[in-house]
């Protein structure tokens, strides 16, 4: 291990302000359709951090789904239509994901999400590939 240069430390402040140009397609299951995520604020990252946190180590996988629910909202702006909610007969923002989706297809999408905030590992790569940086095109 070696002392981080002057230079690596600016490279690194730039590739954190490219990362949060990223964007996810969340595949919905059974279709060949997807929602595009991007990356929430920093304060709304800690709030999901320590909401994955505490279900995960209190192995409580309700409020597990749920706050993937929240991710899933909040980082695809196609969700947060206003007249959407109406349609949907929901008041509260957070009641549009399971309005949409059954709890397997949300399950399944909370993986994406969780992976792609960096919450969750990939098993393997074919995650990744969803995952697009346009700052880098």
């Amino acid at each position: 291990m070696e002392l981080i240069s002057f230079d690596e430390l600016i490279a690194k402040r730039e590739q954190r302000e490219k990362d949060r140009l990223k964007v996810c397609n969340i595949p919905i299951p059974g279709t060949d359709k997807y929602l595009i995520a991007k990356m929430p604020t920093d304060s709304k990252m800690l709030d999901l951090f320590g909401k994955f946190a505490k279900s995960y180590n209190d192995r409580e996988m309700g409020d597990l789904l749920r706050m993937s629910d929240e991710a899933i909202y909040v980082c695809c702006e196609q969700l947060q239509d206003k007249r959407l909610r109406e349609s949907l007969g929901v008041s509260d923002p957070l009641d549009v994901v399971p309005a949409l989706f059954t709890v397997p297809e949300r399950n399944e999408m909370s993986t994406s999400i969780l992976q792609f905030l960096g919450l969750l590992n990939a098993d393997d790569n074919e995650e990744d590939d969803a995952i697009e940086n346009p700052a880098k095109n």
